[in-house]
């Protein structure tokens, strides 16, 4: 199931054709003009130019440059300058098919369908995805010409719809799972699906797909839920693909002689049922381990929200703010003290002041605005009375020293 496409083993293989003609096969692939391109020709040639002497930083070179909304312009990366290929590619691919006829139309996207093969067997996962792309071009202009002449509604071709377009979206989403791109993975499952439902509804049954094909695309979608942790939508996925490989079994038990109806049945559906009840371990493991993580999270909330009401209660009832709560460490006061030095001794009268001083502070908190208004007013009037008693100290201490002197000359006098 995990495999491409094209290097399928099973005799199921819709995106194969082993009795190809030889005009069926590419004879000369698209020359697509990209920007690497161009810029590789352009600095090569700058190259060639410059003098045989001069160093290589020197040289002058072209490189792509990105506009920012503000009008300035970065380098360009890497990612962006494949996005322009991509882009260049697209269009000109679009441009190209618009001058062929219908069946010119669905030969070319054979032919790239087929380079995109070789390249995914390769392990050119990005490269064949730029080629598979290049298809999508063609998926609008392949209708039923019958439809249209006769002014109904135009339906998708289910010829080209069912051996070229759909492996050509089943390979992207092989392509995008390889990559990692699991959300792309789950839009070309999607646009797959949908043409199929416009061939349904439309042929009114008479065109049925394989069942394998549709298989293979609930099977990758399923798989790209998985990895993104969306695990019903994986779980239901894998339930239709089992449900389309069961289909199958039973088509193949009505075409299909008694005697050799369980050999064959298992030789190609078996591999098929195997990587789905590989798949529903997987889920079930990655369901596991969420459940898990679910719990741990819960645990882990009560244990803080339970510390952190025991704290909050202990620290009402002390008067005091709790040294850690929820686990998280509240910084403490800092240090009246050098740890370069002895620490000075206090007395017994500093320590009591000390203690008067944190009790005042601890009553302070306690008081509203009016109050904490008064006590401010009668601290400043204590503060101004200071003041006015040191004064009268000085003048104390200056008529002091006055009287010294005159009693020193008095005793020289004697």
């Amino acid at each position: 199931m995990e495999k491409e496409e094209s290097s399928q083993s099973s005799t199921l293989r819709n995106d194969d054709n082993d009795n190809n003609t030889e005009a069926d096969q590419p004879s000369e692939t698209l020359p697509y003009v990209t920007t690497s391109e161009v810029l590789r020709q352009l600095n090569q040639n700058l190259q060639d130019l410059a003098p045989p002497g001069e160093e290589a930083y020197c040289k002058p070179r072209f490189e792509l440059q990105k506009r920012l909304p503000d009008g300035s312009t970065i380098p360009a990366s890497q990612a962006d300058l494949s996005a322009s290929d991509l882009q260049n590619k697209i269009s000109q691919s679009a441009k190209f098919v618009s001058q062929l006829i219908l069946s010119d139309r669905k030969i070319w996207a054979e032919q790239q369908r087929q380079s995109g093969n070789s390249l995914f067997q390769q392990g050119q996962y990005k490269a064949a995805m730029d080629i598979y792309l290049t298809c999508l071009v063609v998926k609008g202009s392949t209708t039923t010409t019958t439809a249209a002449a006769s002014g109904q509604e135009e339906t998708p071709d289910f010829e080209f719809l069912s051996q070229t377009l759909l492996p050509v979206l089943n390979n992207l989403a092989q392509c995008t799972l390889q990559l990692g791109m699991q959300k792309k993975t789950k839009d070309f499952c999607g646009i797959a699906l949908e043409e199929i439902t416009k061939v349904d509804d439309a042929s009114d049954n008479n065109n049925n797909f394989d069942p394998i094909a549709v298989c293979k695309i609930h099977f990758k979608r399923a798989k790209a839920h998985r990895l993104t942790g969306h695990y019903s939508e994986a779980r239901q996925d894998l339930n239709v693909s089992l449900s389309f490989v069961e289909k199958k079994e039973k088509a193949l038990a009505e075409d299909t002689e008694e005697d050799d109806v369980d050999d064959s049945i298992t030789s190609i559906t078996s591999p098929f049922r195997q990587a789905i009840q590989k798949e529903f371990r997987h889920l079930e493991a990655a369901e596991k381990e969420a459940r898990k993580n679910r719990q741990r999270q819960k645990k882990s909330m009560q244990r803080a929200l339970a510390s952190s009401k025991s704290a909050a209660s202990n620290s009402e009832s002390s008067g005091k703010s709790p040294a850690k709560t929820s686990g998280i460490s509240v910084p403490k006061e800092p240090r009246k003290y050098s740890a370069l030095r002895a620490r000075k001794k206090v007395s017994v009268t500093d320590s009591s002041s000390t203690e008067d001083a944190q009790e005042d502070r601890m009553d302070v908190r306690d008081l509203s605005y009016w109050q904490y208004y008064w006590l401010v007013v009668a601290r400043v009037a204590e503060t101004l009375l200071i003041l006015i008693g040191d004064d009268d100290e000085d003048e104390e201490r200056t008529q002091q020293r006055q009287v010294q002197p005159t009693r020193r000359e008095d005793r020289k006098t004697r």
